[in-house]
């Protein structure tokens, strides 16, 4: 059985998702971020539920403290929020989150999406490691859902959250939007060439646009490759796998 960890502040919630899942899997129940990351090293669990609405500290802060962690960085974590507006859930995604559930949540609805993200755990172990960065969360979603089909992947919507993952973990591949504010696509590659273990790691840019200033800029850091957001699905695909190959 798996061992599925659940952090919610109301109390009624939490035994109604318990019972839910508590038929499959090993449930663990927390009211606060707090209570359960004094606990999450002794459990391990394969997968979190989130509630994002959290007195103290919500569930952006308790996703942001596990992904600073190597031992917790990759646990799955599913974002569970009674907001509608789809922003909060996609801003989640982009920090790290494997997807979201909107309260009231179906009983079979959460079956099947725990069972599906485990099932996608178990199938990454023998694919390739592709990190996505790209601060436009639409964006990232796409490339993300074109790619993990074949791909183990990573989607982050900031050049700094990039660099702090990559301070624990080494892709095979990393796609890097060339123009993203603060940490751009330069300084991010420039940083990451710098890295140690990560030198050597191919890079992607994608870029917004067909500028030839844009493009020479692009080319001149010397990546494996270079990719315009409007080329569409199969370019993309084709870049992937062309710079996998060589690898």
């Amino acid at each position: 059985m798996a061992k599925v960890l659940i952090i919610d502040d109301e109390l009624e919630t939490l035994e109604i998702h318990k019972a839910y899942l508590k038929a499959e899997h090993t449930v663990y129940t927390f009211q606060s971020g707090a209570e359960a990351l004094d606990q999450i090293m002794k459990i391990k669990p394969d997968i979190i539920l989130l509630d994002i609405e959290m007195p103290f500290m919500n569930g952006f802060q308790v996703l942001e403290w596990l992904r600073e962690r190597k031992e917790c960085a990759q646990i799955p974590v599913v974002g569970v929020t009674g907001q509608r507006d789809r922003a909060t859930a996609l801003s989640f995604i982009g920090k790290g989150g494997v997807g979201y559930l909107m309260k009231p949540v179906e009983k079979n609805l959460m079956l099947e999406r725990v069972r599906e993200i485990l099932r996608t755990e178990a199938e990454k172990k023998n694919k390739k490691k592709v990190l996505i960065v790209d601060d436009e969360l639409e964006s990232l979603l796409l490339y993300k859902n074109i790619l993990q089909e074949k791909y183990n992947v990573t989607a982050l919507n900031s050049g700094k959250m990039a660099v702090e993952y990559l301070q624990k973990f080494v892709p095979d591949l990393i796609i890097l939007d060339y123009q993203m504010p603060l940490y751009n696509g330069r300084a991010v590659y420039q940083m990451i060439r710098k890295m140690e273990r990560q030198e050597n790691v191919p890079i992607i840019f994608l870029t917004g646009t067909a500028e030839k200033e844009v493009l020479v800029e692009c080319a001149a850091l010397m990546p494996q490759g270079v990719v315009l957001k409007s080329a569409g699905k199969d370019a993309l695909l084709e870049k992937v796998s062309s710079v996998l190959e060589k690898k």
